[in-house]
């Protein structure tokens, strides 16, 4: 964790909060087959892109800020579903 927010700093030049909020978002947050999806969009946005660059961006290998800004949008819609899902277990159990 501590060496992606490393990454993070140095590779798009973030602060240290907002590196961990990246770093929690792309690690938690991503489901199975987010490569297609980022894909579909940029190519919506005109982007023709490879799988294994959007994984090289996801990993940190890379740096492309558009396809981070993908992930990082993709990811938080995952996280707002994930905690929509959680309040609805809570409301459900408390009945």
């Amino acid at each position: 964790m501590t060496t992606n927010i490393n990454k993070l700093r140095t590779l798009y030049d973030m602060q240290v909060h907002t590196a961990k909020k990246v770093d929690t978002l792309l690690s938690n947050h991503l489901p199975f087959g987010y490569t297609k999806v980022i894909k579909e969009r940029a190519l919506s946005k005109g982007l023709l892109l490879k799988t294994q660059r959007v994984r090289e961006v996801k990993s940190l290998l890379q740096k492309d800020l558009q396809i981070l800004n993908l992930l990082i949008e993709f990811a938080q819609e995952n996280q707002a579903v994930a905690e929509a899902g959680e309040k609805k277990l809570k409301s459900l159990l408390e009945n």
